[in-house]
């Protein structure tokens, strides 16, 4: 295994194109996995707030690989291991080490029966796609799955593309005081009779489910 560094990148991130100097190196290699760390994004998405916690998260892509086919992105946790060197008085010493670290899924604890709950609301008001709205869709998507709107906003926000991306969710454009304004509504409906149960409240956090309402009918 070589290390390489990269040339300066300015705020984005490394690829397998940036290792410094010429290209002959890059295109001898294999195998080039460029590292970058938590970007500020990715740690909000994931409700990460301690910015200590989120430089000793580490992401591994895989640049170039001359195999098939190409492996996920692979993360790694910088963490303190005491080398139980101390004697008396003397503390030990600690060293980095990195650690594999699972990625947490944004739609963790959440099943059918939340993106149902959403979709029920609405139906049943109105909800705007801006995020700076007093009415904005995430704070309903909050109220069903439990979550907070200070600390779990990427999370929400994260969830709200995806629906969007799948078609469970649609955005249609009304006429407000002369302004065109971007409202969610529900895209394709989930059925009734394939919703999972009242979740657990541990699983969706504190108080989704009993806030969202009852189960189907």
């Amino acid at each position: 295994m070589l290390v390489h560094h990269t040339k300066k990148l300015g705020d984005r991130e490394a690829t397998a194109e940036d290792g410094r100097g010429a290209v002959a190196l890059r295109d001898a290699a294999r195998i080039v996995l460029p590292l970058n760390g938590m970007s500020k994004a990715e740690a909000e998405e994931l409700g990460i707030s301690d910015p200590q916690v989120r430089r000793s998260l580490v992401r591994i892509d895989t640049g170039k690989a001359n195999r098939a086919p190409p492996d996920a992105a692979t993360w790694i946790k910088l963490e303190g291991q005491s080398l139980e060197n101390g004697e008396g008085l003397e503390p030990s010493d600690f060293v980095g080490v990195a650690t594999l670290w699972e990625k947490p899924d944004v739609f963790h604890g959440l099943t059918n029966w939340h993106l149902y709950m959403v979709q029920q609301g609405l139906a049943a008001g109105d909800w705007r796609e801006s995020v700076q709205a007093k009415d904005w869709v995430g704070h309903l998507v909050a109220s069903v799955a439990g979550l907070s709107i200070e600390t779990d906003k990427g999370r929400i926000k994260a969830i709200i593309r995806t629906w969007k991306r799948n078609g469970a969710l649609s955005v249609e454009h009304r006429a407000v005081n002369g302004r065109d304004v971007p409202f969610v509504i529900v895209g394709t409906s989930v059925d009734a009779s394939e919703v999972s149960t009242l979740p657990h409240l541990q699983t969706c956090g504190a108080g989704g489910a009993e806030s969202a309402g009852s189960e189907p009918l």
